[in-house]
């Protein structure tokens, strides 16, 4: 009987051990750290996932920092998880700063959308 019980412990344990190695839950981030287009650094909102900048006037019809392809751009989007995948990717894919989405998922799955919203200040600094 000791024997018995003994045999049970120890697949128990064995068992117990072998479910604990090597698995690695998958990562859950799916944040940016940063957003750049050229030299601007753009504001993200995490709790919203809105990416913002305003473009501000120094001329007449001079902004500092836009993008000759205005509005349609890439930009330079840094992953909080190297795992996580973005979808239509910014780096590649211009998008329409104005007003333009994509997704960053997650490792695991999770997906979160982040919008872009730029705009050009109008009045002279």
């Amino acid at each position: 009987m000791k024997m018995r019980l003994l045999a049970i412990a120890l697949v128990s344990v064995m068992v117990g051990l072998g479910s604990c190695g090597g698995k690695k839950d998958k990562s859950k981030e799916n944040e940016i750290v940063t957003f750049k287009v050229g030299t601007v650094d753009y504001q993200i909102n995490h709790a919203t996932g809105l990416i913002t900048h305003l473009y501000k006037k120094t001329g007449e019809n001079t902004w500092p920092g836009l993008p000759s392809g205005w509005p349609k751009t890439t930009a330079v989007v840094t992953l909080k998880d190297l795992k996580a995948r973005i979808s239509p990717d910014p780096n590649v894919t211009p998008i329409n700063l104005e007003n333009d989405s994509f997704t960053v998922t997650a490792e695991d799955g999770t997906p979160k959308t982040y919008t872009v919203k730029a705009t050009r200040d109008l009045d002279v600094n």
